[in-house]
């Protein structure tokens, strides 16, 4: 059911990603190309149904949460962004990515996955769903001083 990102998903996750741009950011084909291409792990689900794209401390990437976590932890799986289309939600898909994910994580070694959810926009359904799985909030901060506030959280593996 879940399966790498490939090229042929582009269209799908790029439509999926712009429906859900407050609670993630913009991503155009070449910036999706380019987390794709050093992404620690990526999962997919049907035509663009829902998709996670995940780094790890050795992506090179630029992005103020990820370095959030790269200040704080030696070792880490950061989870740049997950969205289930609204048309594919209670079907079990978010909860099937992050097992995926967790799985990959848990066979390189590594010992927590972190990931950002929206204060302000506030996203109390994210919230929900990140405590039911086990991650716990351990800090939030002001990106880019546009008034989004966002909490981070953690899972222990």
């Amino acid at each position: 059911m879940i399966r790498s990102i490939s090229g042929q998903d582009s269209d799908g996750i790029l439509a999926l990603n712009q429906a859900h741009i407050s609670e993630t950011s913009h991503l155009n084909r070449q910036e999706l190309n380019e987390i794709v291409g050093q992404a620690f792990h990526t999962g997919v689900c049907g035509n663009a149904d829902g998709f996670c794209i995940a780094m790890d401390q050795n992506s090179d990437y630029e992005s103020p949460n990820f370095e959030w976590f790269a200040a704080r932890y030696t070792r880490f799986v950061y989870v740049d962004r997950i969205i289930v289309a609204a048309h594919a939600r209670g079907r079990g898909i978010a909860r099937d990515l992050y097992s995926a994910l967790i799985e990959a994580a848990r066979g390189a070694g590594h010992e927590m996955i972190g990931c950002e959810v929206n204060i302000n926009p506030p996203n109390p359904g994210s919230e929900a769903f990140h405590a039911r799985l086990g991650f716990e909030r351990i800090g939030e901060a002001v990106i880019n001083g546009n008034g989004k506030r966002v909490g981070y959280w953690v899972l222990a593996l």
